[in-house]
């Protein structure tokens, strides 16, 4: 369930996801508009950094929603296993969303 029955709105962990991932998707839309926008102007590291942020980095963290790419299976290695590459996911998207705001920064957004 996304939304849980009662009084007002009660919030779960999947609503708080789908709400991570719209703003995240908001904040690159706003990067890419600005390398567009600044591209030729701005430092030629800092264009790459934010096309390889836009591109294969975007897209690393968009199929971990639909797909195991680390192959684990719960019930051959449990679920201590799935937990620590959960972190370790949950650590990469934080480190790309700190790229993200610098990069924001840089670009002046």
């Amino acid at each position: 369930m996304l939304v849980y029955p009662g009084n007002g709105v009660v919030s779960s962990k999947r609503w708080e996801a789908v709400r991570d991932g719209i703003e995240d998707y908001g904040l690159l839309a706003v990067l890419r508009d600005a390398v567009n926008a600044k591209g030729a102007a701005a430092n030629p590291a800092d264009v790459e950094a934010a096309k390889r942020l836009l591109g294969e980095q975007a897209a690393a963290i968009g199929g971990w929603c639909v797909k195991n790419t680390d192959e684990i299976d719960p019930d051959n290695k449990g679920l201590p296993e799935v937990r620590r590459i959960e972190d370790r996911r949950w650590a990469q998207l934080q480190e790309t969303r700190r790229e993200l705001a610098r990069l924001l920064d840089v670009f002046g957004k």
